[in-house]
């Protein structure tokens, strides 16, 4: 066999795959409190009044002498019935990316222990290859490759908030 695959078994990578499922639901769980956590500013004000949904309302938060002031494109204050039940604003998309990346990587740690148990021992590449192990393998591979993009969207989401919080920092630092 190649590069020795034959002597790789299930139960190896299994492990494996728990334990990269573990620190990744650590790290999209911690992302998650970290944005619930944000302090209410301008910026988190802005994400949740404004949505990328049809009825994208493009409000700002301007600071006054009386604290911060939502206004729309013309400069008026919004209309609440913009936000009925169906709005979904930035930071709910924000919170719920980070929420359903952990529960992705809580589903790979759950298929990687039952395929530890239902193939554990077989070599992962052996000769003759039965319909179960080429299953496991495939429905491992399929569930590792979803959990690494949707730990990547989160890492996006992580950079993307730091870099805007920088963003609104330092406006707020310079505006008189």
């Amino acid at each position: 066999m190649v590069l020795g695959l034959d002597k790789v078994t299930f139960a190896t990578v299994s492990g494996a795959l728990t334990a990269f499922a573990a620190l990744s639901f650590g790290g999209c769980v911690t992302s998650a409190t970290v944005a619930i956590a944000l302090p209410s500013d301008r910026l988190l004000a802005t994400m949740s009044l404004n949505s990328l949904g049809k009825a994208n309302p493009d409000i700002r938060v301007i600071k006054s002498d009386s604290g911060l002031v939502a206004v729309d494109r013309e400069g008026q204050k919004p209309d609440k019935a913009l936000f009925d039940s169906t709005f979904r604003s930035h930071y709910v998309e924000l919170i719920f990316t980070f929420v359903y990346s952990a529960y992705v990587q809580l589903m790979l740690a759950v298929i990687s222990v039952v395929v530890l148990l239902l193939q554990g021992p077989q070599a992962l590449a052996q000769q003759g290859c039965n319909f179960g192990s080429r299953v496991s393998l495939f429905i491992l591979v399929a569930a590792f490759i979803y959990s690494v993009l949707q730990l990547i969207a989160s890492l996006e989401a992580l950079v993307s908030i730091g870099k805007i919080r920088d963003k609104y920092s330092r406006s707020d630092l310079l505006e008189p």
